[in-house]
């Protein structure tokens, strides 16, 4: 018999994204027609949430995401529409600072940089499986496992879980230490056993800004033994002037793996990324086998208006290893080396701003400058990206 909930504990929300993207190639990666694209992408979310009891609550978000003209009518039966998040989170467990979350949910933690729900992509990322949280103090742990691939064979699955632990006892401070575990048995994972520990550290200090996080990685990947390690750092500024102009540098490195023939790997691999934040807006580096150095500038020249301009360049750390993209696939690989390292060099500028509060707009224009490691492997013009964008939260 179901359990009707309280109508003044539902609550309903939702949101529509609408976003134009032109570019002048679509891919480096083979094959080699590379065509112009030019897409009109739109995301709607729609969720409703209760509590038919105190401690507990139940939420439901359902997410239709489509590209315009993928289908041949309105009445096609395309597969656009799925569960985004479908969970039951009861709070205050046996009277501790104790929480579970259960069912289909994201998660995010940190800067993204190793979990993130991948909101820029029309789809994004959520997970099916269990969180348990404990919150005391300045300290909060999260414990959480997740099933990532279904399979048919026998302990095949391929399964995500980790225990990401953060201390907020200063304000503005933030200091974070997870380990986590990816493993599969599958053959096209390449019989998996993935282990990543590290820390992020985060804050502000006055004008000044500044974030690091490291990670290592063990186990074994593809019948290799794995040992890789990554480390990403920023530091900024912000005059205390009109514009509110901000200055800042990054350096992003991933270690990969220097000799492919050998018996171990060393490609760092992050599991869940959100490169797009970090390696470029143009989407051609990613946080393996790389280094990137970027300069970050910002202002806010008119009160609600806030334009940036950031520079990468590109650089493999090492040349017999493989050129990634932001989903962590390879886009092309010289075993020799002789391709060299220099990826390239881009350029983004983009504008965030808001109508009437409620439409969000952010737009932009990248233009990535290709280097001799491009020419000598698979070729390829410069190329340029521009997109335009608006999200209504209600």
């Amino acid at each position: 018999m179901a359990v009707p909930l309280k109508a003044h504990a539902l609550d309903f929300g939702g949101q529509l994204r609408l976003r134009y993207e032109g570019m002048s190639l679509s891919q480096y990666a083979p094959p080699a027609g590379r065509p112009a694209l030019d897409q009109f992408s739109l995301r709607t979310r729609l969720g409703a949430g209760g509590s038919p009891a105190d401690g507990v609550r139940v939420f439901v978000n359902i997410q239709d995401s489509r590209v315009a003209g993928s289908e041949a009518s309105v009445s096609a039966n395309s597969k656009n529409v799925d569960l985004r998040e479908v969970w039951l989170e009861m709070t205050g467990l046996w009277s501790l600072p104790l929480d579970l979350k259960a069912g289909r949910q994201e998660l995010l933690y940190g800067d993204q940089r190793m979990i993130s729900t991948l909101d820029w992509d029309p789809s994004g990322r959520s997970w099916d499986g269990v969180r348990l949280r404990w919150k005391e103090g300045p300290w909060q742990a999260d414990f959480f496992s997740a099933i990532t691939r279904e399979t048919a064979g026998p302990k095949q699955d391929e399964v995500f879980t980790g225990l990401y632990a953060t201390l907020g006892a200063a304000a503005e401070h933030e200091l974070d230490f997870y380990v986590l575990s990816r493993t599969s048995a599958a053959v096209n994972s390449g019989n998996l056993r993935e282990r990543s520990l590290g820390m992020r550290m985060k804050g502000r200090r006055e004008a000044w800004d500044y974030s690091a996080e490291t990670a290592c990685q063990f186990g074994s990947k593809g019948g290799k033994s794995l040992r890789a390690w990554a480390v990403a750092a920023t530091a900024g500024y912000k005059l205390n002037t009109k514009f509110n102009p901000r200055v800042g540098l990054e350096y992003d490195f991933a270690s990969g793996d220097s000799d492919p023939s050998d018996a171990t790997t060393g490609t760092f691999e992050p599991p869940y990324p959100f490169g797009h934040a970090y390696q470029g807006l143009a989407d051609v580096f990613s946080w393996k086998n790389a280094h990137d150095l970027a300069l970050r500038t910002s202002a806010a020249p008119v009160e609600g208006w806030t334009v940036a301009l950031d520079a990468h360049q590109f650089l493999l750390a090492s040349s017999k290893d493989a050129w990634y993209g932001p989903s962590n696939a390879v886009i092309a690989r010289d075993a020799t080396g002789s391709a060299g390292k220099n990826v390239g060099f881009e350029l983004d500028f983009h504008v965030k701003t808001a109508v009437r509060k409620a439409v969000k707009l952010w737009f932009g224009y990248s233009r990535f400058f290709t280097g001799p490691y491009v020419a000598r492997t698979v070729g390829g013009r410069d190329k340029d990206w521009a997109f335009f964008q608006a999200t209504v939260d209600f």
